[in-house]
């Protein structure tokens, strides 16, 4: 049986998704380069994906968002919250 929390069962995917249109680069804050803006920007256009996006915003602006998950999202490549 795996465990594991409703956020990282959604984030877990997405990081994925969205690490497929970048590359690692060492330059980057993020550590991101986004190589396929065009596939980030169909990924993040996604109507479950914006309402995950819009739930974790939500719950940031209430003070209900971890700071580790926060932390999280900031290193999504092609992803600015």
């Amino acid at each position: 049986r795996k465990c594991g929390s409703a956020f990282m069962k959604n984030f877990r995917p997405l990081k994925e998704r969205l690490e497929e249109c970048a590359i690692l680069s060492e330059g980057k804050e993020d550590g991101w380069e986004v190589v396929d803006q065009d596939g980030i920007d169909a990924i993040l256009a996604e109507e479950v994906i914006l309402k995950w996006i819009r739930a974790q915003k939500d719950a940031a602006a209430k003070g209900n968002l971890s700071e580790a998950r926060c932390e999280y999202l900031d290193r999504l490549p092609g992803f600015n919250w």
